[in-house]
């Protein structure tokens, strides 16, 4: 299924939207909208990284009030 909307370059309605891929048959410019496969693996690594590094920043602090020495006088 297509649909047909403003060209971003030349801003004519002949930019034809695919699934896939999009292009404009007055100015021949061209969309390429398809991941790959392995798209999803490396987007669920990265949030990954970003939890993991949330974490961390919430374990230092703990840390700190861990090894300081409470005043007992």
């Amino acid at each position: 299924m297509s649909r047909m909307c403003g060209c971003p370059r030349c801003g004519e309605r002949s930019f034809e939207k695919l699934k896939t891929y999009s292009h404009c048959s007055n100015c021949l410019y061209a969309e390429d909208s398809w991941e790959g496969p392995e798209a999803a693996y490396l987007k669920a690594m990265k949030d990954i990284a970003e939890i993991e590094k949330a974490q961390q920043q919430n374990e230092e602090p703990q840390r700190k009030e861990k090894n300081e020495i409470q005043n007992c006088a």
